[in-house]
């Protein structure tokens, strides 16, 4: 036992000296010591728990800049390494914008993912009316109509820059389902600003300016979508006044109808409005509900004109391809057209009036002709912000120069908001007339026409309730 002692103290004593002439060395290279297992002699795997460092001497500290010279500073984003525990925390580079998400109210307001400057922003959103509607006509048996008056799903945002802004919608209440709106606004200055891509287009107040959330009936004027110069694919340029006293869209398009994504040569349409709100800018169609408490009085007036050429065209399925493909007919109508309309708002009643012309060449010989017609409705809270009573009525001649051929309709509505805009109730009940004209024709759609102008609806009288519910996202 004391041999094996004594043997054991040359070996202590050479692994003394090795480790004081090592030591040294190791800690002025400042290499990491890995430990060692002392039954595997195999590094172990560091721990998941962080464990204080050894100590370590720490490295003389970085001489100061230069006098003048700015800081280095990284890109916001850059990849680092952490600093060892011997270094000075590397200098801050520029924080990114913090995240959000949640329900957020106001403008531009939903269910919305964005920094905290809101240089980046996306919203998903629903726009919902779902309906209760029964039509009565003279000679036939109640029919009931499709249960959605509008389901679009939307995406919209910004990029980069709160004046870089996308919407993208689809139309699902309709079979087939198509894409509604997808297009991209550039607009740097409030006055200057570039919408490209497919959209509606600017000609009618009621039309064009007011979705399906911010209608005072439960949907648009029958007579406004005959005149409407509808959605179409090409590029608008648009803007206001700071102060939105006055506003203007001029646009240039393809002449295509939604579905259609392949353009016909030869189609176009040119549209332009201009507005003028000398009171201030004013809000929806309920405005009374949704404004500043008590509303302020405002009052908007607007012109808008189009020129459209359109040769129509049919859709086919092929099967082979499982395509829509076109087909063009031949029939080409040009149209020239023109609007205005006024709007006012009082902290109690709303009213808008809206009136059109507009002179068509149907094309292979058939005679032109003039149409006009118009709308007028008026809103009046009945309870609080929350209860309010309408009507509308509205009158078109779809030629004047035959006889017997005027539509006309009063409608009379009740809504209740339980929470505007986004959610609300409506009653309605509406009554239409289609005069029959002495000379009339029918095309193979079932579509009657007076002298080649279409009729508002079809021949006789038609009696419509709804009850409906208005959900936005």
């Amino acid at each position: 036992m004391g041999g094996g002692s004594s043997m054991k103290r040359p070996v202590a004593a050479a692994t003394l000296n090795a480790l004081f002439f090592v030591a040294p060395r190791a800690l002025s290279q400042q290499t990491p010591v890995v430990p060692v297992s002392p039954e595997s002699e195999r590094p172990v795997e560091p721990p998941a728990v962080v464990v204080p460092p050894p100590f370590v001497p720490s490295a003389p500290p970085a001489a100061p800049a230069a006098q003048g010279e700015p800081p280095s500073i990284e890109k916001p984003g850059a990849p680092s390494a952490p600093a060892l525990p011997s270094e000075s925390p590397a200098p801050p580079g520029t924080p990114d914008p913090a995240a959000q998400g949640g329900y957020f109210g106001g403008s531009g307001g939903g269910f919305v993912l964005r920094t905290e400057n809101k240089s980046y922003r996306l919203r998903i959103g629903l726009q919902s009316a779902l309906r209760g509607q029964v039509r009565f006509r003279e000679g036939e048996d109640p029919r009931v109509a499709n249960p959605f008056m509008t389901l679009r799903p939307l995406i919209e945002g910004n990029i980069f820059k709160k004046w870089i802004r996308f919407w993208t919608s689809l139309e699902l209440a309709s079979n087939p389902t198509y894409l509604l709106d997808s297009y991209v606004e550039i607009q740097p200055l409030d006055l200057l600003g570039f919408r490209l891509g497919q959209q509606w287009t600017p000609f009618s107040r009621h039309e064009a300016i007011y979705g399906p959330m911010d209608l005072l009936l439960p949907d648009w004027d029958v007579v406004a979508d005959y005149f409407w110069s509808g959605r179409d694919k090409g590029a608008t340029i648009f803007g206001a006044t700071t102060d939105q006293v006055f506003d203007y869209a001029v646009g240039a398009y393809l002449g295509s109808p939604l579905r259609q994504f392949e353009p016909i040569h030869g189609n176009y349409l040119f549209v332009g409005r201009v507005g003028l709100n000398p009171l201030g800018p004013v809000g929806s169609e309920f405005a009374y509900t949704d404004a500043a408490k008590p509303a302020p009085v405002r009052l908007a007036l607007g012109a808008n004109g189009y020129a459209s050429k359109a040769t129509s065209s049919v859709e086919n399925f092929n099967p082979s391809t499982f395509k829509f493909e076109t087909t063009v007919t031949g029939e080409t109508t040009i149209n020239q057209a023109g609007g205005a309309d006024v709007f006012l708002v009082t902290p109690r009643v709303v009213s808008l009036v809206e009136g059109y012309v507009r002179r068509t060449d149907p094309g292979k010989g058939a005679p032109k002709y003039t149409s006009a017609g118009g709308f007028a409705q008026v809103g009046v809270l009945l309870y609080e912000r929350e209860l309010d009573a309408s009507v509308r009525f509205s009158l078109a001649d779809v030629n004047l120069d035959k006889s017997n051929d005027v539509g006309y309709g009063i409608e009379a509505c009740g809504t209740w908001y339980l929470h505007a805009p986004q959610v609300f109730f409506k009653a309605r009940y509406a009554f239409g007339h289609q005069q029959l004209p002495a000379s009339v024709s029918t095309n193979d759609a079932g579509q009657m026409f007076s002298g080649g102008a279409p009729l508002i609806i079809p021949p006789g009288s038609v009696h419509v309730v709804t009850l409906q519910v208005n959900t936005s996202l």
